[in-house]
């Protein structure tokens, strides 16, 4: 199958051989990955990093621009890529906090919680193997539960007992930042590879 050519401020050029070579590794890693097998072979085509100039690293983070360097609605975004494509994912559930009123004036809650923490997390998933998962994003910056008295502080203390209650039933979970935290928290075995991306 050819590849398609790159397009540079708009000529059309052919794909080098080490892009080639990216592309090629970035489906083994997928393919390997969605096998689910712990003992699939790994197959290493000697794929360089590609190499960023100065200035897109620090237009791709917002440095030279002082916008943020990434949301939690990224790292959201990314998760659930995740969640949907990780072969021992079995069910992901995004939970959205909060509430609106009905036509009639009624509060129309996103979600209930009848036993348990009153507060949840982002995401919940049940693993292949029967573990439930709980994870709650943060954007990239983020430095840890705040120990804030007021409510920013009180719900991540309350994220953090969600949290703690999943693991201590035997589940997993945590606060990530990254698509690399979230993969620490599903497989703690499997070693993250930063080729292996989900999109």
């Amino acid at each position: 199958m050819p590849f398609p050519p790159r397009k540079r401020r708009g000529v059309a050029f052919a794909k080098t051989q080490a892009d080639k070579r990216r592309d090629v590794q970035h489906a083994l890693n997928y393919y390997e990955t969605l096998s689910g097998r712990e003992d699939a072979p790994h197959i290493d085509t000697g794929a360089k990093a590609k190499r960023t100039r100065a200035s897109d690293t620090a237009r791709a983070t917002g440095a030279s621009t002082g916008a943020p360097e990434g949301t939690e609605a990224d790292v959201s975004k990314a998760i659930g890529q995740l969640l949907a494509n990780h072969p021992k994912v079995s069910i992901a559930i995004r939970i959205n906090s909060g509430m609106a009123y009905s036509e009639n004036g009624a509060p129309v809650w996103f979600y209930r919680v009848y036993k348990g923490p009153k507060v949840v997390v982002d995401w919940i998933a049940l693993l292949k193997n029967g573990t439930m998962c709980a994870l709650e994003t943060k954007r990239p910056s983020w430095k840890g539960v705040s120990q804030a008295q007021n409510k920013l502080g009180e719900r991540e203390r309350a994220q953090e007992q969600f949290i703690q209650a999943v693991i201590a039933e035997g589940g997993v979970g945590g606060f990530v930042r990254s698509v690399e935290e979230a993969l620490a928290v599903i497989d703690p075995k499997k070693p993250y590879s930063p080729s292996l991306d989900f999109f």
